[in-house]
């Protein structure tokens, strides 16, 4: 319409959108009669599903519990159980009707169990009642090479990532304040053991005063449970050390600001040597988080093997 009223012909504007002179007349006559309003208007209706409310919502349920990794499989079992049959392309609109969608499930381990995350939990929350400083830890291992991961790239071109040879690779340990979202760092290349651990919890347990309390979340790890860790911990009257139930990483919030690092540091990314590779991670830990942080580390966590319910501390649903 706009190309209409500035002087343009059917026949040039029907040539620059590609639309034949015939539907340029209908939408003409809608405009004359009644505006804009009218072009805006459809009177499509898309046709009503094959299967009833409660047969939808009982494949949804099942489509819950089992992944197809091709719809014609699903066209099977509708066929099969509800004796409906579906085209590849209605069954694809259906699974998008049922809000589903075509991605790659997240592995977890089958070993963890329900009762100690709850349990955890529950100590979680005494602890942030208790207004404690509660630390989120743990330990990665980066390696020095290359790590393609996924990105814009010119269509119809390949991007190389150069890559690097050899295993080294470098321990750092990391520990995430919730409260201050504070991230306190060290990095080496020498192995993690009782000594640098236990190093690691006194320099955590110096950022804080005598007065305050203060908790440590870490894995099950057992340079954390070594005769020194434990002896230092037994002697300090503030510290307390609160492990994870087995199997259980994604109760673990620091997870989130690793997953963070190998995006911000190593995806994608070419050290030309080892040493330009050290700076490009000790550069990330210099730097505040915090505003990233707020956002990345919400107290929300979730089951394993009960369809990874999401779960908030009572105390943070106000």
């Amino acid at each position: 319409m706009i190309l209409l009223g500035c002087g343009w012909t059917i026949e040039e504007v029907s040539e620059a959108l590609l639309l034949d002179k015939n539907t340029l007349g209908t939408y003409v006559k809608k405009y004359k009669a009644k505006g804009i309003p009218a072009l805006l208007q459809t009177f499509y209706k898309g046709r009503s599903s094959k299967l009833s409310d409660a047969q939808n919502l009982n494949l949804k349920n099942h489509l819950s519990e089992y992944t197809y990794s091709d719809s014609k499989e699903i066209i099977h079992y509708v066929k099969k159980t509800y004796n409906v049959s579906y085209s590849v392309s209605g069954m694809v609109n259906l699974l998008h009707k049922l809000g589903l969608t075509y991605k790659k499930p997240k592995s977890t381990t089958i070993n963890s169990d329900i009762a100690s995350q709850i349990a955890f939990l529950q100590k979680y929350e005494e602890l942030r009642r208790a207004k404690t400083q509660v630390y989120f830890t743990d330990a990665c291992h980066p390696n020095y090479n290359s790590h393609p991961d996924y990105g814009w790239v010119l269509k119809g071109h390949e991007k190389l990532l150069p890559s690097t040879s050899g295993k080294k690779r470098i321990n750092i340990q990391g520990a995430v304040n919730i409260e201050s979202k504070k991230l306190i760092s060290t990095l080496s290349i020498e192995s993690i053991n009782q000594n640098t651990a236990l190093n690691f919890i006194k320099k955590i347990h110096g950022q804080h005063e005598a007065s305050e309390n203060v908790c440590i979340i870490l894995d099950n790890a057992g340079y954390y449970k070594s005769k020194k860790v434990k002896a230092y911990v037994e002697k300090s009257k503030n510290l307390e050390l609160l492990f994870l139930p087995p199997y259980c990483p994604h109760l673990n919030l620091i997870e989130r600001v690793w997953k963070y690092f190998y995006t911000r540091v190593l995806s994608n990314r070419y050290y030309e040597n080892f040493s330009e590779f050290i700076k490009g991670c000790k550069k990330f830990f210099r730097k505040s988080h915090k505003r990233k942080f707020k956002t990345l580390l919400t107290e929300k966590f979730h089951f394993t093997r009960s369809n990874s319910t999401d779960l908030k501390p009572s105390f943070l649903l106000a």
